[in-house]
């Protein structure tokens, strides 16, 4: 991807003279870590127009394209600032940007960084000299001189193009036009970068002539870097794609690989994790991976790639140090390092977090205080600001706030960017006196090494490290963080997992509860026995324990961050409303106000059936009624006619037609609204006959018309909102990508046949095997949330799609098509009616393991054709997975189902009919019969559409009422809590009827006002069972043993064993006793002389 002019290969290049190939490429430089002498990363080279992409480009020649303005624009502030500042340039008179043969060993060094910010190209064997007295002077091959014959063709810099010869006259010419800027002065001083290692043929010779010719060479890399540190808008703009796809892939996949491997309990070295990282920006799969990892559309793909190899740190061993390399150990869950750098069109960003798995107190409290530094860091930076002042700075604060941290503050919090990944005049340590420039690009990176975790049990997690890093811009006014796509919150990088640690504290935490019931029942006994001899009413000390859980502190703070969060989310809702209300807005009067419906029966008169004579006649085809009024023949629409009845009378038959007039109550809502309220309407008409047979059938006919007209008008109603598809496009160029034998719902004509379901270029197309013409087509556009849920602990692998609008499968509109395979194969019986043998024989154990490859294969298969689906360029939704372990169990319909959110909704795909509730667009939950001693809550979605009915999901089990808290919190979705159901037909009704004044008396708030009613009692109930449990215990009628545990009793606990040690007997003593009545028993029963009694059998 380095858009390099050089020669054919490195080796020829240094043995071949200028006619070898010119001809520029662009390879893919390897991306291989530092040698132990540099301190930066070495990434691929990668360099473009550098800018300008909006300017035209001139000069077209092989593929080359020089942005002439952009040259003459940088070329104009590097001969400007060699003019005014000499000095930084080491007083040279004149500044040499060479490159030799081989552009792939060393792309950071200043001579390919200065090509790349000029030339938008590097130049293998050319040397650019940019004099004092404002010229720019290229030698190079002939060919690429004329590549480069644009630039000196016009501009606002003069550029002398010298093209190399057999002979070394150019190189002479060179050697008289440096000593012409130097203006008599001796000796001559020729700028160069003593760091660089270029090498080749040209580049030799070069720097054989000017040491012939008695020139000095001097250090200019502080004048060159300080005209490259301050960063234009075009280079802006690669710098923050850059940085996007740096976070894009650090979030979206570098953590989700990592925390996947630790759920799985892989084994994988840091080196082979490293390699799974870099593969993801690799020419083959970056257009695979861009879409599922949300890419920036117009990013230029095969112009992206790392700066470096990944790095991935764990187990104790880590270096916060640019030049740190992944070791070939094993990744241990504990504290993780990754760093991740992404190189697009030459210009570099990089970006660093830190992973903590069942991170401990001491090391979440370290890691806030480093996001605090980090903050501190990142708001001193300004344009002036020393580099050394900005380390003081942080070393001052860390010192004052956290002086045990300071031994453990890396010795540099960050370093300038560009082209370069590294660049060290903008280093930020306690010895660097350059300045900060405005539009510096910087990598801030904060840490603290050597810490140690006395706490761990693990040796390894026993030390460890803290690390951020970000890449910014430095403004005058602020300074803006680029990669904050990803985040550094403690809530999103701190894991809790269940491990063996987990499981040790979990016995740890039964044995101090059963120790804790121990001494409850001595603390009893001895109260018993100090209550005989002490003085009565004295009162003792209770034996409830005043916290029932060693986390109720954790839990209480987590609380209150939880209600704090949800006071947020209730006033930016109420100011979203208010907003979104106002003056009328989003709504109008009119805007649920149903359209009048003309209906015409005939057009002419002469379209009257002329059968129909002065008697009533019922015409089908035109759905309308002719009557007969005072002599005339009128027509009737079905539509005006709310029902008829008929009865008998003696000899005649009476037929009582009642139409639809306005104030009428025809349901929940009145159906048909009328185009002039205030007209005259015919309410009721009656027909009187002797002809029962007709009347009969005319009944019959009027009654069978009105039902196929209502069933017209409902599927109407049903079809108003499906909108017509566009056609799909059909894959011609390759065989389409299919899932084979896979079932459809819904079923097509009512059928359960396997089918293949296809990608096309814009859709999916569904056909069955049997009937080719039976088939489903779904468009991209069309498609919402599209969803993959596994096999396990499922009987089915489900791919499911949900659409924008209906669409039509037969007669049944839809917005859900789901496609499925069974997980097990139970057609046929394996084990032929054998007896059953002991479990574990060869052949269950080798089913089971079947069974476990196939629902392997199942999860495999339909994941990949859905990831293969959103890596179409034209999709707009991403592959949602269900959370089983955030799943909980609810009634949204009839029956009790689980229910599992996803990062977009909450669903339930298992079986119809389908639950999705995309949280998008849910404005508030209300949770329903919250209250002590109920086993059930109910919840209930109000949607951001007032128009949508809320939906119920009842008979939660309370038992995961805290797990639905903290979904809904962290989803951002504000959610209140009441004691009773509430009528939400009539609360919409209100607030359809007018939403401003709805937010302008309080919104939600009322909502939130029984939860803290509810809150509030509960507490007052708390409180008045501690005073009475206060009273009860001070009473002098009971002794003060019992006194403590009657209010253990009272407050809930009431079991036997309790009962039974308030005696102050253990059972022992309660087994000895029960065995000595026995004993009494049966002496007194021998001697009267009879039997002891016979047990009773059941």
């Amino acid at each position: 991807m380095r858009r390099a002019v050089t020669a054919k290969s490195p080796s020829t290049a240094t043995n071949r003279d200028d006619h070898h190939d010119d001809r520029p490429r662009r390879p893919r430089s390897p991306r291989t870590t530092l040698p132990p002498d540099r301190t930066d990363p070495q990434p691929a080279a990668m360099s473009s127009a550098a800018g300008s992409s909006s300017t035209a480009a001139a000069g077209a020649a092989d593929g080359v394209e020089l942005n002439v303005p952009a040259f003459h624009r940088r070329a104009t502030a590097l001969l400007t600032n060699l003019a005014a500042n000499p000095a930084q340039f080491g007083d040279a008179h004149a500044v040499a940007m060479a490159t030799g043969a081989d552009l792939e060993a060393f792309p950071y060094d200043k001579g390919p960084t200065l090509h790349t910010w000029l030339l938008g190209y590097e130049f293998s064997e050319t040397v650019v000299v940019a004099t004092r007295d404002g010229r720019i002077i290229i030698l190079t091959s002939p060919k690429k001189a004329a590549m480069l014959t644009p630039l000196a063709a016009g501009g606002a810099t003069p550029v002398t193009l010298l093209a190399r010869a057999k002979d070394n006259n150019r190189l002479i010419e060179l050697e008289g036009m440096i000593r012409d800027a130097a203006g008599g002065d001796e000796p001559v001083r020729v700028g160069h970068f003593p760091k660089d290692k270029q090498s080749g043929k040209h580049l030799n010779e070069f720097t054989a002539a000017m040491a012939a010719a008695g020139f000095a060479w001097c250090d200019a890399t502080l004048g060159v870097s300080l005209c490259l540190g301050s960063k234009d808008a075009a280079e802006l703009a690669l710098v923050h794609k850059a940085a996007k796809v740096s976070a894009a892939v650090m979030k979206n996949h570098f953590f989700e690989e990592i925390m996947s491997i630790i759920d799985e309990e892989k084994t994988i070295t840091h080196e082979e994790l490293t390699d799974r990282i870099d593969a993801v920006l690799a020419e083959e799969n970056i257009a695979k991976y861009a879409k599922r990892l949300r890419f920036p559309a117009d990013l230029d793909l095969p112009m992206t790639e790392t700066c470096y190899v990944p790095i991935v740190q764990s187990g104790g061993e880590y270096d916060l140090r640019p030049s740190a390399q992944s070791n070939g150990k094993n990744l241990h869950p504990g504290t993780i390092l990754c760093s991740l750098g992404v190189r697009y069109k030459s210009y570099c960003s990089n970006i660093a977090r830190t992973l903590l798995i069942n991170p401990t107190k001491r090391q979440e409290k370290n890691y806030d205080f480093l996001l605090e530094v980090f903050g501190y860091l990142v708001s001193l930076l300004r344009p002036g600001l020393k580099g050394k002042d900005v380390y003081g700075k942080v070393l001052q604060y860390v010192k004052a706030k956290r002086p045990d941290l300071e031994p453990n503050l890396v010795k540099s919090v960050g370093f300038g960017m560009g082209i370069e990944f590294r660049e060290s005049t903008f280093v930020l340590n306690a010895k660097n006196d350059v300045e900060l420039l405005p539009n510096a690009v910087l990598n801030v990176s904060i840490g603290f090494q050597n810490l140690t975790n006395p706490d761990a049990k693990d040796k390894r997690n026993q030390v460890y490290a803290l690390h951020i890093a970000d890449t910014v811009v430095v403004g005058n006014d602020k300074t803006v963080t680029l990669t904050s796509d990803c985040t550094r919150d403690a809530a999103e990088v701190c894991f809790e997992l269940e491990d063996d640690e987990d499981d040790a504290a979990t016995k740890a935490a039964a044995a101090d509860k059963a120790a804790a019931k121990a001494a409850k029942a001595k603390a009893a006994s001895a109260a018993a026995a100090a209550s005989s001899d002490g003085p009565r009413g004295k009162r003792q000390a209770s034996a409830i324990l005043q916290s029932k859980t060693r986390n109720e502190a954790a839990e209480a703070s987590a609380e209150a961050k939880r209600r704090d969060h949800q006071k947020e989310l209730a006033a930016a809702r109420q100011e979203e409303g208010l907003q979104r209300f106002a003056a009328g807005g989003e709504r109008t009067k009119d805007a649920d106000k149903r359209l009048f419906r003309k209906f015409e029966s005939y057009k002419k008169d002469t379209n009257v059936p002329r059968d129909a004579g002065l008697q009533i006649h019922v015409d089908d085809r035109a759905e309308t009624i002719l009557l007969p009024v005072y002599g005339l023949t009128v027509p009737f629409h079905i539509s005006t006619i709310k029902n008829v009845s008929k009865s008998d009378e003696g000899d005649y038959v009476y037929l009582r037609l009642n139409f639809i007039s306005p104030g009428q109550a025809l349901g929940r809502k009145e159906e048909l609204p009328f185009e002039n309220p205030n007209a005259t309407f015919i309410k009721t008409l009656t027909y009187r006959s002797n002809d029962a047979p007709r009347m009969n059938d005319i009944y019959r006919k009027v009654s069978e018309l009105k039902k196929q007209s209502l069933k017209a008008e409902a599927e109407r109603k049903d079809k108003a909102d499906i909108v017509e598809q566009d056609r799909l496009v059909e894959a011609k160029r390759n065989k389409p990508v299919a899932l084979m034998d896979v079932y459809a719902r819904p079923t097509l004509d009512g059928k359960r046949l396997p089918g293949d379901l296809e990608i096309h270029t814009n859709g999916l197309r569904y056909r069955s095997r049997l009937k080719s013409e039976n088939r489903i087509d779904i468009l991209f556009n069309n498609i919402q949330h599209l969803f993959f849920q596994p096999c396990d602990n499922e009987l089915i692998v489900v791919l499911h799609v949900h659409l924008k609008n209906p669409i039509m499968i037969g007669k049944k509109k839809t917005k859900d098509v789901q496609f499925y395979k069974e997980a097990t194969d139970v057609s046929f019986d394996e084990t032929g009616n054998r007896r059953r043998r002991a479990y574990g024989d060869e052949d269950e154990l080798q089913q089971e393991q079947e069974e476990k490859r196939r629902r392997a294969r199942l999860n495999k298969e339909f994941k990949e054709f859905g990831e293969t689906i959103v890596e179409n360029p034209d999709v707009q939704f991403r592959l949602d997975i269900p959370f089983r372990e955030l799943g909980f169990h609810g009634v949204p319909f009839r029956a009790n189902v689980l229910l599992q959110p996803t990062e977009d909704c909450l669903v339930h795909l298992t079986d119809p009919p389908f639950l999705i509730i995309s949280l998008k667009d849910v404005e508030v939950v209300h949770l329903e019969r919250v209250q002590f001693g109920l086993k059930n809550f109910d919840m209930v979605f109000v949607f951001h559409d007032f128009a949508k009915t809320p939906v119920h999901v009842n008979s939660i089990p309370v038992q995961d009422l805290e797990l639905v808290r903290d979904w809904l919190d962290t989803s951002d979705i504000l959610f209140t809590e009441g004691p009773v159901n509430l009528n939400w037909s009539a609360i919409m009704k209100t607030i359809n009827d007018d939403p401003a004044a709805f937010f302008k008396d309080g919104g939600w708030s009322f909502l939130q006002a029984d939860s803290d009613e509810d809150k509030s009692a509960s507490e007052d109930s708390a409180s008045e069972f501690e005073a009475e449990s206060d009273a009860f215990m001070s009473d002098a009628s009971s002794s003060d043993d019992s006194s403590d545990m009657s209010a253990v009793s009272e407050s809930g606990s009431g079991s036997e064993d309790e009962e039974e040690y308030s005696s102050g007997e253990d059972w022992d003593e309660m087994e000895d006793r029960a065995r000595r009545d026995d004993e009494r028993k049966r002496k007194r029963i021998e001697e009267v002389g009879g039997a002891p009694p016979a047990k009773k059998r059941r």
